[in-house]
């Protein structure tokens, strides 16, 4: 699991939708930062602000008690914000709030995003920390995040069969395979 570091340009994509006052997520399009797709943890509050810590702890504390690992009978809307939150490759998180009126809303946007289709119940690699970071480790997260973008789904393992890190017209599709051996990318 890679350490989080602060986003300026996540969190200015969070504002501008937190603005919006809008309580639902906003495009795809409108979450990337560095080429990269990021995912976005919502709450709308009506009992007055709530202090950060409180947010994140509803979205992970309250969800990790309802997170089996591996389990695919979690719903992701009981545990989608925790899985988002702990994502193995995502290590660039922005946030942001806004007064509604009668309603607040709190909006973080976690790059790379994470929660992909089929793999949501496996956010991580189970097993001791630092395992895929042996000697780039912090506090039992992992410092070698890999910030070029696979834009195939299936780059890796077609380079595990063809030499596709050579050839500049895939290559350039690949980046995360082909320039970041031994880092941790999504």
């Amino acid at each position: 699991m890679l350490k989080m570091q602060w986003s300026h340009e996540a969190a200015t994509q969070a504002q501008s939708w937190a603005d919006q006052c809008h309580y639902g997520h906003s495009s795809k399009s409108d979450r990337r930062v560095a080429g990269q797709s990021c995912g976005q943890n919502l709450l709308r509050t009506v009992s007055g602000p709530f202090s950060w810590d409180d947010v994140l702890k509803i979205w992970s504390t309250d969800e990790a008690r309802s997170f089996r690992y591996g389990h695919h009978g979690n719903s992701m809307q009981t545990v989608g914000h925790y899985t988002q939150m702990v994502w193995a490759s995502t290590y660039q998180v922005g946030c942001a709030y806004r007064n509604c009126g009668y309603w607040q809303i709190y909006v973080c946007h976690y790059c790379p995003s994470g929660n992909l289709r089929g793999e949501e119940m496996r956010p991580y690699k189970s097993g001791s920390s630092c395992s895929a970071c042996p000697n780039d480790c912090e506090g039992n997260l992992c410092r070698n995040y890999c910030p070029y973008v696979d834009y195939y789904s299936n780059c890796d393992s077609v380079s595990r069969r063809h030499d596709v890190c050579s050839r500049p017209g895939i290559s350039s599709f690949c980046g995360a395979t082909c320039k970041c051996k031994g880092k941790i990318h999504s």
